[in-house]
């Protein structure tokens, strides 16, 4: 095979790597062709050995795991041939394969998740290692999400078109991601009649009855109108015969309100029973979010139906979504629990699920927020742009933006709870990284009066006390910002960036492995991608004294400032002896900061060191010294 030798990965349904003539590329092994999958579904990034050990051998001591591993590269090396020498790189600490000349089923033009590639990810590896499944659980899981959101777009925009042979195809796409999207079935059994195709149009919703019948939930009153509709259309009806009518979207006043719904009827196996107490620790989840109102009715703007199903030894729950004022099915969640563990899997799916729907509620609700003026925009479309620009903006001028949205919110209505936490964060920690050598004083007494404020209008709310416990730490004053974390902890939230903040300030009161726990939840609940979570991991490694799995962390820098990852970079570096390419990252940070220097004097030797270290509040004497011993390995100026 030479250089020029293209191979094709299919990663949805059974996983699949041959060259140009057809040639299996396969290992004979099931954990070396996971471990195959797995770094070609990283596309050349960098592995590290102690996650990969981790993944695939979590039972055996350091030693074993690692021979294990080196025995899996030789057979994927093997089974790779010579392609091996132009793509696998295994390196002392890592492992990648570069994707040169590769075409990958799963990603389309635009580098997104492919929306026809509807077969189960990775269908034929499971039961390969307890942390594998479970990495592979959550792919699926977010891959799917991903698709149907593709999927419903190119729906979104076929319906503006309005020409029903291209609505029929993005139904038909969405359909075979899920066959249970009643609203995606119903546009193309619309679009059938409109092409003068009614048996296929009859044919359709037939599958649609029994998908939705295998779930427990029957057709809606609404799709038989438009099957009968579709029936009773004349033959002569052309594809341009009419526009199909896109939902109306109404104006939101305030937050989005949602309902929860089970479906009548029990079948005697306790279905009714499982699905109202699936609905039940939703609820009580959902109502502790301060971004939306859960009420009861029909005038809701969402519709939460949830349904569980005995199946043996196992029970199937459904979750769905659905957007009353447009008719779209917003989100989507299938999960198989143990029956024996029903009411422990219950609770943890439903912390899980609980922030992918707000989520999906929020993607729905940026859209309208985004059409209107700053002056009919409510506090809640202000705090919305707010939130997706923290979380997607690129760039370091960002928090600007982000403040001034904040602030109008609180403006329009001063009791908004939803924009204290974020505002108090831009205060306390996020400005200053996007301007380094900014005083600190003036934004960290905003943040304190903020948090106080916040506490004031409700402290039953856990985002209250982590805002407080930061003030306190920030302050240096340990003992009562551990009382305000512990608070924290014991209310609880489900959001993923609120649970990855309750760990950094664990880390920082010396409490590391009770932060390495929250890291953890808060990978599992992850919406919005928190590319700061891998420093948090590094730092948290550094100060553990685990230096090769810091770097495994370290590997990548912060998208938008990179002062972190360099800072905790040098220090691991220096420790492993590795003290030329430590000094090269000290280089880089100091140029970095140098650059976007915003302190009331120039920026001199020292200062970018001095300037982080403000940023790093460790409570433990070991914890600084660690610190100081890394930097005086360096030799840095501080």
């Amino acid at each position: 095979m030479t250089h020029v030798d293209s191979v094709t990965v299919r990663l949805a349904g059974q996983f699949d790597v041959r060259t140009a003539d057809g040639r299996l590329l396969l290992p004979r092994g099931r954990k070396s062709r996971a471990l195959l999958a797995y770094l070609l579904f990283q596309r050349g990034k960098p592995v590290s050995r102690s996650r990969l050990a981790d993944l695939f051998w979590s039972d055996r001591d350091t030693e074993q795991a690692r021979a294990s591993l080196r025995q899996a590269l030789y057979e994927i090396r093997k089974a790779l041939g010579d392609a091996a020498f132009q793509r696998l790189s295994a390196r002392r600490e890592t492992v990648a394969i570069a994707p040169k000349s590769m075409a990958f089923d799963l990603w389309d033009a635009g580098d997104e998740y492919h929306p026809a590639a509807e077969s189960l990810f990775l269908e034929d590896l499971d039961d390969v290692s307890p942390v594998f499944d479970d990495w592979v659980a959550e792919m699926r899981r977010t891959i799917r999400a991903e698709q149907l959101k593709k999927g419903e777009a190119l729906l979104h925009g076929a319906l503006q078109g309005g020409q029903a042979d291209a609505i029929a195809a993005a139904a038909t796409t969405v359909l075979a991601l899920d066959g249970t999207n009643e609203p995606a079935a119903r546009r193309l059994i619309e679009a059938l009649g409109q092409l003068g195709r009614p048996s296929s149009a009859k044919a359709e919703f037939e599958k649609l009855r029994q998908a939705l019948e295998q779930d427990g939930f029957e057709v809606e009153a609404q799709t038989r109108e438009v099957l009968a509709a579709a029936l009773d259309r004349s033959e002569a009806a052309g594809p341009a015969a009419q526009r199909v009518p896109v939902g109306p979207v109404s104006r939101a006043s305030a937050l989005p309100t949602l309902t929860l719904r089970v479906p009548q009827g029990d079948d005697g196996a306790g279905t009714g029973q499982l699905a109202r107490n699936m609905e039940e620790v939703l609820s009580h989840r959902l109502e502790r979010m301060t971004e939306l109102s859960v009420v009861a009715g029909p005038s809701a703007d969402f519709e939460l139906e949830v349904s569980a199903q005995p199946r043996a030894d196992r029970v199937l729950c459904i979750v769905r979504l659905t957007d009353r004022r447009s008719g779209v099915l917003c989100w989507s969640m299938r999960e198989t629990l143990l029956a024996e563990r029903v009411v422990e899997q219950m609770d943890d799916h439903s912390a899980h699920a609980a922030g992918a729907i707000l989520a999906a509620i929020e993607r729905i609700e940026i859209q309208m927020a985004d059409g209107r003026s700053p002056e009919t925009s409510t506090a809640y479309d202000h705090y919305l742009r707010a939130k997706f620009r923290f979380f997607e903006a690129d760039g370091s001028d960002y928090m600007a933006e982000v403040q001034e949205e904040l602030e109008a919110a609180l403006a329009k209505d001063p009791d908004f709870v939803a924009a204290y936490p974020h505002l108090i964060q831009s205060h306390n920690t996020s400005t200053f990284y996007t301007r380094p050598g900014l005083p600190q004083a003036e934004g960290r007494a905003r943040a304190l009066e903020l948090a106080e404020r916040l506490l004031s209008i409700d402290s039953r709310q856990a985002n209250g006390h982590i805002a407080m416990g930061w003030c306190l730490l920030w302050r240096r004053n340990f003992a009562a910002a551990e009382r305000s974390i512990e608070t924290a902890l014991q209310i609880g939230t489900d959001e993923a960036h609120r649970i990855n903040s309750i760990g950094t300030a664990l880390v920082y009161l010396g409490r590391h492995e009770e932060g390495e726990g929250c890291y953890n939840l808060a990978q599992e609940r992850m919406v919005h991608e928190l590319d700061y979570q891998r420093t948090d991991y590094g730092e948290l490694f550094y100060l553990k004294g685990d230096y090769d799995q810091a770097l495994s962390w370290l590997d990548f820098g912060e998208r938008r400032t990179r002062y972190r990852t360099l800072f905790w970079r040098a220090l691991t570096l220096a420790q492993l002896g590795r003290l030329a390419e430590a000094s090269a990252d000290l280089e880089r940070l100091n140029a970095d900061i140098a650059e976007k220097w915003a302190g009331g004097r120039p920026c001199a030797t020292g200062d970018p060191v001095r300037w982080v270290l403000s940023l790093v509040p460790l409570r433990r004497d070991e914890d600084n010294a660690r610190v100081i011993d890394g930097l005086e390995r360096l030799g840095a100026a501080w």
